[in-house]
């Protein structure tokens, strides 16, 4: 005898009921959904001031990714140790590894750039071989830590459509080189210099654009471990080798918030309000939690913090007041070196103090940029609050000794979009390409100025030789 589906035994009500339950079920946890998304919804909207979260925190997990794939370093504390991304150098302090990092030249720095006649496209020279000086081409040296290292990638394309406009640029073919590295400052632009010339490179023009890391970097970092100021930065994690069991973890973690960031900008998740409040809260749990770790690894036992070749000559300071003096010192005299070298290699030479969201007054912003780029207890804020009124004294005098030097710290002031990236001190593309524009009128200012001098002493030997 064929036996009967048990449900065909159950009375028809009691299916109907089973489906609504089912039906319920369901409407139930689409109400839910539904609720949650539009509260996650308010609560970035309220905190970003607005509406599109999404794609504020698709950008930021960009970054965290090519961070990790690229060795550049975001996070601020991470900055500190220089682990990874940045190998001991003889003379520099320190430079990049090309076997590590795509995109890096045998010389420790990113690979140069071409930019045609007519063509804004920008074409790597893989070639390895020093930039040398050609008829009809000309020759640009960018120095600085990095942001002028981000200039180099982001803002070079608007600074030649600029120059270009100029008749003395027109028909130029641009070289590009970076000599930029992140937390590079004075004396590290005018050795690189140096060194790069003393081995047979020739520049026609160098455009330095620094100042934050000189007054931002010391207090943060190597002051903290009794470090001569004028070392590199973070020099007692270069010069002390931490044990692997430390890098591991530190890269574990790295990784770790790489992959969240990844699994953020799977779609259509990268567009749900809940899914992109939970990634930012993991986020910043991750971020706060290598700084834990960094700040414990970075300790180190106090005999070895004592050796000369980890801290350098021993300079006490009876105030703050004295400290800021040097460091100011060192980057006023480091620009007027590289004038000098730059004068005795027939090679033009413009300095720019960099803009900083730190300055006072120096841009206006929207509670969504705030939330970006300011933090009240950041360690780089009282660098830039103490030392930036000293810088822009000292860039007057450079001025009176002829150094063409421009102060950039107001060039957003007019600028009410969001232009910060970080709480540090980096930009967006639209900041580099007002940064650009700001630096190739200030060249062909100076040019017109200048007339037949200098400049077109230099104009002549380009279009000739």
């Amino acid at each position: 005898m064929k036996k009967r589906n048990i449900s065909e035994n159950r009375p028809k009500t009691l299916q109907i009921t089973a489906r609504r339950r089912w039906i319920y079920r369901l409407m139930t946890l689409a109400f839910v959904l539904i609720l949650g998304e539009l509260i996650a919804g308010i609560v970035l909207v309220l905190n970003d001031g607005h509406l599109f979260f999404w794609a504020a925190n698709q950008e930021r997990r960009d970054q965290i990714i090519m961070a990790e794939q690229a060795g550049v370093k975001l996070e601020p504390m991470l900055r500190v140790t220089g682990i990874r991304s940045n190998e001991p150098h003889p003379y520099l302090g320190y430079t990049r590894d090309p076997i590590r990092f795509s995109r890096i030249s045998q010389y420790g720095f990113a690979i140069p750039y071409f930019l045609k006649p007519g063509d804004s496209r920008l074409l790597r020279d893989k070639s390895n071989v020093l930039p040398k000086r050609k008829k009809g081409r000309l020759i640009i040296a960018v120095l600085g830590g990095s942001v002028a290292r981000g200039f180099s990638d982001l803002g070079i394309s608007m600074l030649v459509k600029k120059l270009r406009l100029h008749a003395d640029f027109r028909k130029m073919e641009f070289q590009i080189v970076p000599v930029a590295l992140g937390g590079y400052k004075q004396p590290q632009q005018l050795l690189a210099m140096n060194y790069l010339l003393s081995l047979g490179a020739e520049f026609d023009m160098v455009i330095n654009i620094d100042g934050f890391n000189e007054v931002a970097l010391h207090d943060a970092e190597n002051g903290k471990k009794g470090v001569f100021y004028a070392y590199p930065r973070s020099w007692y994690s270069l010069a002390i080798n931490l044990p692997d069991q430390k890098l591991k973890r530190l890269y574990a973690y790295r990784q770790l918030r790489m992959s969240w960031a990844s699994y953020g900008s799977i779609s259509p998740l990268r567009y749900s309000a809940m899914c992109n409040l939970a990634w930012r809260l993991i986020d910043r749990r991750f971020e706060s939690d290598l700084q834990k770790v960094i700040a414990k690894d970075s300790e180190t036992d106090s005999s070895e913090i004592a050796r000369y070749r980890v801290t350098g000559p021993d300079r006490q300071y009876s105030n703050r007041g004295e400290l800021y003096q040097d460091l100011v010192g060192i980057w006023e005299r480091g620009s007027l070196q590289l004038k000098k070298v730059s004068v005795a290699n027939g090679i033009e030479y413009f300095h720019f103090l960099q803009p900083n969201q730190y300055v006072r007054n120096s841009k206006p912003m929207s509670s969504a940029e705030r939330q970006i780029a300011i933090r009240e207890d950041h360690p780089y804020r009282t660098g830039v609050e103490t030392g930036y009124p000293l810088l822009i004294q000292a860039g007057k005098r450079l001025k009176e000794k002829d150094v063409r030097f421009y102060d950039l710290t107001q060039i957003f002031k007019d600028h009410p979009e969001t232009i910060y990236r970080d709480d540090c001190c980096h930009f967006k593309i639209r900041g580099n390409e007002i940064l650009a524009q700001r630096i190739a009128d200030s060249i062909i200012e100076s040019r017109v100025r200048i007339g037949n001098s200098e400049s077109q002493q230099i104009q002549e030997r380009v279009l000739t030789e």
